[in-house]
């Protein structure tokens, strides 16, 4: 519950839902512009690899609408308390870190290829969440990304970058 002099904490908590929503729409809009971006097989398929991308951002779209228009009618006092709560339980540096080296794996997965990003992305993030146990985390990381990498490649027919190792794999 919110105490007595909470209005400034309150008041950044209820900007941070409309951003939240903001922020759904706009992912929603990539999504239905990426889609139109992507090429099909010749032929007619009337469940091609836009369908469901087409379907996650109408969803994200209508989602966040939906969750604007309800804070601006009706806030809920609830979820405002409720992101307070967990504002105050937030350990921010953590949060930080991720981002960053999510925005890095972003960035290093065309030219590293997915199995060596990955397989470096998942140790160091666990690291960051306070794994001490390095060879470990490095073990599982490459070999589910290489798991991963086979799935989605061999059976799906989805080819994830090889980068680097591109003269390697099939």
């Amino acid at each position: 519950m919110t105490q007595p002099g909470d209005e400034g904490v309150s008041r950044r908590a209820t900007i941070g839902l409309y951003v939240f929503g903001l922020a759904l729409i706009a992912l929603g809009g990539v999504a239905l512009y990426e889609s139109t971006r992507i090429r099909s097989a010749a032929g007619f398929s009337p469940f091609g690899p836009t369908v469901m991308v087409i379907a996650v951002g109408a969803l994200l779209l209508v989602t966040g609408a939906l969750f604007l228009i309800r804070l601006t009618i009706r806030p809920d006092r609830d979820l405002v308390d409720r992101v307070i709560e967990e504002e105050r339980a937030t350990h921010w540096p953590t949060t930080g870190l991720m981002a960053g080296l999510l925005a890095g794996y972003a960035l290093v997965l065309g030219p590293l290829g997915y199995i060596i990003a990955t397989g470096l992305m998942i140790p160091a993030g666990a690291r960051i969440l306070g794994s001490q146990r390095l060879v470990r985390d490095g073990v599982i990381g490459f070999v589910l990304a290489l798991v991963v990498y086979i799935a989605f490649t061999g059976f799906l027919g989805v080819r994830l970058p090889a980068g680097l190792l591109e003269p390697v794999l099939p």
